[in-house]
């Protein structure tokens, strides 16, 4: 499998908690947000996702 870049904007506020989050669990900002995506996508549509099954500390 590939990685594929993904660019978006979002608030000052959204980042900061992004990056709190990504001190907190000692990941990169990247994994936090790709780990997110992976859990939404999980939930919305069970078997959407092809890769490993993400697990938060």
């Amino acid at each position: 499998m590939r990685d594929t870049v993904i660019c978006f904007r979002t608030s000052d506020d959204l980042r900061k908690a992004l990056e709190k989050v990504s001190e907190t669990d000692r990941r990169s900002l990247s994994s936090v947000i790709e780990h997110i995506l992976y859990d939404y996508v999980e939930r919305r549509e069970p078997k959407g996702v092809t890769e490993e099954k993400w697990v938060f500390r």
